[in-house]
């Protein structure tokens, strides 16, 4: 899944993060724990097989708007390098209920798989420049996801969570707007087994 995420002037970096006072131009302190919200867009595909009653494969994209939250923790070394680690939940506009995929059986089952949060714990390198950074990331993501088949087996609907891990890599540039707050985009690959 690709995600394009774009950080409100609402992230508040809280701490060690202040500009300097220094008689030339103030520049931004990106060191410190800091923690934020975020609005994404996340596209993705999916390739399946539907079992009842013969082998159906299927391929199919799909796309959501996405929120969620960020935490992290930055350190930069003399030399302007910023090392540093972050984790983030996001989950899917419930307008369209995160839905991958919906097939009918031949039996007139309807079979849904929907995404309820993707979360990632990243590593961060990057290079500060006053009141820019800009970065790579990548580590590790897992999502739930939510299978449902209806009307189920004496019930309405049966669900079965499913959680999937994989990695997750990008890049991005971030702005400091003012002390302790800042605006970024970034770009993140998220890929699942």
């Amino acid at each position: 899944m690709r995600s394009i995420r774009i950080l409100l002037p609402a992230l508040l970096s809280i701490g060690l993060a202040q500009p300097t006072s220094a008689v030339e131009a103030p520049s931004f302190d990106w060191s410190g724990l800091y923690v934020g919200g975020h609005v994404a867009y996340g596209r993705g595909h999916i390739d399946g097989t539907l079992f009842e009653p013969d082998p159906t494969q299927f391929s199919r994209a799909f796309g959501s708007l996405y929120g969620g939250l960020q935490m992290g923790y930055n350190y930069v070394l003399p030399s302007r390098l910023l090392l540093g680690t972050e984790a983030d939940v996001s989950f899917p506009n419930f307008l369209e209920d995160g839905l991958i995929s919906g097939r009918t059986t031949a039996q007139g089952t309807n079979v849904t798989d929907q995404i309820d949060y993707v979360a990632t714990l990243r590593g961060r390198v990057g290079y500060t420049f006053s009141h820019w950074l800009i970065y790579a990331t990548g580590g590790l993501a897992c999502s739930q996801a939510r299978f449902t088949e209806s009307p189920g087996f004496g019930t309405d609907a049966d669900t079965t969570r499913s959680t999937r891990v994989g990695w997750t890599a990008g890049v991005g540039a971030e702005l400091a707007l003012a002390a302790n707050w800042t605006v970024r985009v970034e770009y993140v690959y998220d890929r699942f087994r």
